[in-house]
């Protein structure tokens, strides 16, 4: 893994973001906890140390954000 220096931290240049997480099958909103702690188990596993766990961009009707570019 490459890390990046940030401030007093070495964070890796890879990162895990958790926009989309498994769910439990039939549900829309329950995750698979089981499934997500398999998920981190093996990004950690990598070396990976940075995890966006932000869930800012998200909106009901399921559309970005006007101030959204991407």
């Amino acid at each position: 893994m490459i890390y990046k220096a940030f401030r007093d931290v070495k964070l890796s240049a890879l990162g895990m973001g958790a926009m989309r997480l498994p769910l439990l099958a039939g549900k829309t909103s329950e995750i698979d906890e089981a499934a997500l702690n398999d998920m981190v188990a093996c990004a950690m596993e990598q070396g990976v140390n940075y995890y966006d766990t932000a869930w800012g961009g998200i909106t009901t009707a399921g559309r970005k954000p006007r101030w959204a570019a991407y």
